[in-house]
């Protein structure tokens, strides 16, 4: 009776029975096993993937919608600095956002400039064609003039606007803006215009026909052998374009000259024939010695009063010069999208559907990564998808893509902006 009273006494205080199961049901001492089973781990695991799955695309979205805020953000900051740097200027020189690309850093940037001055700079004419082999190579009657072209250096020294990742900017040269009416070769009957701005074989033909026509260009400055001192033929040399404004009233300038942007070169090799220390009367030949660009500009364009100028210091056929041109409509888009959109991928070395320059010494789209198109059929249907003819279709001639209609099918990707003429302001173009 005691023995069992006791017990009584226990279970009630302690909720342990020592003569039997538990209340709920384990024998005194055993355990049961805390963790998840395996099928409750898949289960767990599914479950994440699946958050995952749901979560990347919007995360994607975001990101992307990001970064082309960032980059309309940077291109309308950098155009309003060149349209303050024309009203502000004291010299009446007129202001210009450059636009640049360097295949190393893979992203593109964007300069605002002033015009410093003007020289003749010499041109290569050739009679008869554009070029021996159809491409720009000089051919046997070449021979040479000059070209009246304005100068152009940065505002201030390392001022510039650098944008997102594989985010671009692409301007868009107007049909026949490609040839230069001041060089005219005079080998056939009404002579024939030298093509002068963007001299590479993407947007040179035998025939010229190219040139013609209008084109969205991508700055071909970073295409180019960095250790060389100038292009010795017309192909190596580096092209971009820009947006220009009148001085003090920051309007557009109706200007169509070519002007020479100063953009040294990032090496110090092939420099020692200019000079070899900073003592020796010849220094002031070393743009990558001067402190400031604009400076050195004005000085050098001083001395051509009294002496000739070596063309691979201050000449478009310098590498330390890119030639520019003046344009009224770009496009903002992203690189990938773009590869992706006429068949392609980018370059990983370049960071865009361009070759790097020393594969084969040219400036040219990577065909290989473009489904070995020719370059023509690339040209065009770059200029298509910029269009906004994204949409696919039969095909348009020579084996294009896209089928030449902008239509209810398409869903146009790059943003395109105009420069308004007279307040300077970049509008998007709705569509």
């Amino acid at each position: 009776m005691r023995s069992d009273s006791a017990n009584r006494v226990n279970t009630m205080t302690t909720g342990i029975s020592f003569g039997g199961p538990t209340p709920g049901g384990y024998a005194l001492g055993s355990k049961r096993c805390a963790g998840f089973t395996l099928v409750e781990m898949f289960v767990v695991i599914a479950i994440i993937l699946i958050i995952v799955a749901l979560a990347v695309p919007g995360v994607n979205a975001m990101v992307y919608s990001s970064n082309r805020a960032l980059a309309e953000n940077s291109l309308r900051v950098a155009v309003g600095m060149a349209r303050d740097a024309a009203i502000a200027s004291s010299r009446s020189g007129d202001g210009a956002a450059v636009f640049l690309y360097d295949p190393e850093s893979k992203q593109m940037r964007i300069v605002p400039a002033e015009v410093v001055g003007q020289m003749n700079d010499p041109v290569d004419i050739r009679a008869g064609s554009v070029g021996g082999d159809g491409l720009g190579a000089p051919s046997a009657s070449a021979f040479q003039t000059t070209v009246y072209r304005d100068v152009l250096a940065p505002i201030a020294l390392g001022q510039s606007i650098t944008l997102p990742s594989s985010w671009m900017v692409r301007g868009y040269a107007a049909p026949g803006s490609m040839l230069n009416p001041e060089a005219v070769s005079p080998g056939s009957a009404g002579g024939i215009n030298e093509h002068q701005w963007y001299r590479s074989e993407n947007y040179q033909t035998a025939t010229g026909a190219t040139a013609e026509e209008g084109n969205w260009v991508f700055p071909e400055s970073g295409f180019y052998d960095v250790d060389e001192p100038s292009a010795l033929t017309p192909e190596t040399r580096r092209f971009s374009f820009m947006v220009r404004f009148s001085a003090r009233t920051g309007a557009v300038s109706r200007s169509d000259r070519e002007a020479i942007f100063i953009d040294p070169r990032p090496s110090v090799e092939m420099r020692d024939d200019l000079a070899m220390s900073r003592a020796v009367d010849t220094a002031w030949k070393r743009v990558d010695w001067a402190e400031d660009t604009r400076t050195w500009a004005v000085r050098t364009l001083g001395r051509l009063s009294s002496q000739s100028i070596e063309e691979e210091v201050l000449s478009a056929n310098s590498n330390d010069t890119v030639l520019v041109k003046s344009v009224n409509r770009l496009a903002l888009y992203d690189e990938r999208r773009l590869a992706r959109g006429i068949g392609g991928r980018i370059n990983q070395d370049t960071g865009s559907i361009y070759e790097p320059y020393l594969r084969n010494d040219r400036i040219s789209f990577d065909r290989t990564l473009l489904g070995n198109a020719q370059l023509d059929q690339i040209r065009r249907n770059v200029n298509a998808w910029i269009d906004g003819d994204t949409g696919g279709g039969p095909g348009g001639p020579g084996g294009d893509i896209y089928d030449g209609q902008i239509d209810e099918q398409d869903s146009p990707e790059a943003a395109l902006f105009t420069i308004q003429g007279y307040t300077g302001e970049l509008t998007e173009i709705e569509r």
